[in-house]
């Protein structure tokens, strides 16, 4: 579902028991896939698209904005799931080794020869583990091998690059402020790097995770030597296979935690001072929820203002049931049954209603006994 499915559904879970309720439904992303639709919602959002290369090169149709301010700075917002996303490959296409961030690349070359100011980029929901190499390249960046010839800008090419030579990038790029915000602040190689944590959703087997994480020191290194600073354990570097790195290092962008941008967006803090329950989710509950997901930044807010929060969300990890994120009052798991995954899916629109339902019931219970 995307955020505002989720809402609606939840929604109407709620109206179902208190047909008086006064719902606010409030999409929310944390700088993955969706975040430019949400953004959408909260800005008058002049809407471009532009055809570009794919995760694994084929043409696809990308989206990406613009937003005006009042003082006449135009802001590009561009999602990388539009142009590097997972969701745009079945789950048979998915390999990091030969996916790359080009695409992204040039999307962030369109909005620069739409001439705006400044660059917001959202990089959660990538199918890349690239380091940012095919983004750097759509940009103007030469990667070459020992012997002086291109190499491939994917995962698998990592390990392949002997040179990076920047001389070809726009002079404009050290001028544009980038901001860039993202659900987490991995580094970029080790235990809790890209490769080991993340590499596996987007499709890498082991053998394919210790490949990536060869070429993730590898690039780290040759990054060091470039640029004469190690950027790859800041953290976020590790955020989409290694863009992050990239836009840190090699841009000079600053990354931003992405649910926490979106929340001030959306001013979230004056909407929630008239709620009496919150209710958010996401699809699985586990160790990386409190890492800058949105329930953990929506859980932080409540807590501030004494609210009562409620996570709805498909699967529940049982060691994390007893350790919930700061603010989160309780949480329940919408699958009433055991469920394959393809089953979940197929009904979760219908399971987040009905566990929205039983959790108001008994919330309105004592709330509305009490006065």
């Amino acid at each position: 579902m995307t955020a505002n499915q989720a809402a609606q559904a939840m929604q109407a879970g709620v109206l179902a028991v208190l047909p008086q309720a006064e719902c606010l439904c409030l999409p929310l992303a944390d700088g993955g896939e969706g975040t430019l639709a949400v953004l959408a919602e909260a800005w008058s959002l002049q809407t471009l698209r532009h055809t570009v290369s794919g995760p694994l090169g084929a043409p696809v149709t990308a989206t990406w904005g613009i937003v005006t301010h009042p003082d006449g700075k135009r802001i590009g917002v561009i999602e990388m799931a539009a142009a590097s996303g997972l969701m745009l490959l079945a789950p048979a296409q998915r390999n990091p080794l030969q996916t790359s961030s080009y695409g992204f690349g040039q999307l962030m070359m369109c909005a620069l020869m739409a001439g705006v100011d400044e660059l917001l980029l959202t990089i959660g929901g990538s199918a890349t583990h690239d380091g940012g190499l095919g983004m750097l390249c759509a940009l103007g960046a030469r990667a070459l091998d020992q012997h002086g010839q291109p190499v491939a800008a994917t995962g698998a090419g990592l390990l392949q690059v002997h040179k990076l030579d920047m001389s070809g990038l726009d002079p404009r790029w050290t001028r544009m402020p980038i901001r860039v915000i993202c659900d987490v602040k991995n580094p970029l190689c080790g235990e809790q790097g890209a490769a080991r944590v993340f590499a596996a959703q987007k499709g890498a087997d082991g053998h394919q995770i210790e490949q990536l994480e060869r070429a993730s020191l590898h690039w780290a290194a040759l990054l060091a030597n470039t640029l004469g600073e190690r950027v790859d354990a800041l953290p976020g570097a590790g955020a989409a296979g290694g863009v992050g790195a990239a836009l840190l290092g090699c841009l000079r962008a600053s990354l931003l935690p992405g649910i926490e941008v979106v929340l001030d967006l959306l001013g979230f803090d004056q909407l929630l001072a008239r709620a009496d329950l919150v209710l958010t989710g996401e699809g699985r509950l586990d160790t990386q929820t409190a890492a800058g997901k949105v329930i953990s930044g929506v859980g932080a807010r409540c807590k501030r203002q004494n609210k009562p929060l409620v996570a709805l969300v498909g699967s529940l990890v049982s060691d994390t049931a007893t350790t919930l994120p700061a603010g989160v009052t309780a949480c329940f798991a919408t699958n009433p049954i055991p469920h394959s995954l393809d089953a979940a899916l197929s009904t979760a629109a219908a399971n987040l209603e009905l566990t929205s339902a039983q959790v108001v019931a008994l919330w309105a219970s004592s709330f509305l006994k009490q006065g």
